[in-house]
């Protein structure tokens, strides 16, 4: 039990190490202190919306760059992470949203030849409080521009600090046998798996994991967002 969240540890590898190479894709590569600045400006932006801890924030993006400063950005504000896979479509998009009151989510524009952006105007037509859409890698006019969210005037909004036994994530099981059940960690729990791994795995700090798990599952975001600030 660490007594700490992923974001400290990310405040503490970005002002020890900011050189750091933390994340790699295909489009772009991001040290500690790149991942800290930009995730603090999106948490800043949460908060400028009026979101408070325990807020729920969800996301349905691939394994980019993007989704560990979106998960970041959550860990920073207090607010609850809700990584959502892929694979799901209308159904089970509005489901969660409604069940979970999400705030937020971040979707790609598109993926695999698949329109995320058009399935949420029929996602926001079937919920009764729909979150705000935020598209990334692409633009429409009617949902919010990740790359905009950057440019923002966030001035004012402050973080404060998060307790590690306030709830980290929500991730919600398939559902094969009735509803989808909304499934929670704290940050200490969350953490508690990485301190395992670490030990028994014998992980140093000149490791690199290839992640092809969805960030949108457990294992996925363990290793894409906590492990590399951790260890």
């Amino acid at each position: 039990w660490l007594d700490k969240t992923a974001a400290d540890y990310a405040e503490q590898l970005a002002a020890k190490e900011p050189n750091r190479i933390l994340v790699i894709d295909g489009v772009r590569t991001l040290d500690a202190a790149t991942l800290l600045s930009e995730a603090k400006v999106l948490a800043r932006g949460f908060v400028k919306r009026g979101f408070k801890p325990g807020d729920v924030v969800s996301m349905m993006l691939p394994n980019w760059h993007e989704s560990t400063v979106v998960a970041l950005a959550a860990g920073l504000a207090g607010v609850v992470l809700h990584p959502v896979v892929t694979a799901y479509r209308e159904a089970e998009i509005a489901f969660m949203l409604g069940d979970c009151d999400s705030r937020m989510i971040f979707v790609p524009e598109a993926f695999r030849g698949y329109d995320f952006a058009t399935m949420m105007k029929t996602v926001c037509s079937q919920v009764d409080r729909p979150p705000e859409v935020v598209v990334v890698r692409g633009e429409r006019g009617e949902f919010t521009d990740y790359a905009k969210m950057f440019q923002e005037d966030v001035a004012g909004a402050h973080l404060t600090k998060v307790d590690p036994d306030s709830v980290k994530i929500l991730i919600y099981t398939s559902g094969t046998t009735g509803r989808a059940k909304g499934v929670i960690h704290t940050h200490n729990s969350s953490l508690a798996v990485c301190v395992q791994v670490n030990r028994h795995w014998r992980i140093n700090g000149d490791d690199r994991f290839f992640i092809p798990s969805p960030v949108g599952h457990i294992g996925g975001s363990m290793y894409a967002f906590d492990m590399p600030v951790l260890v």
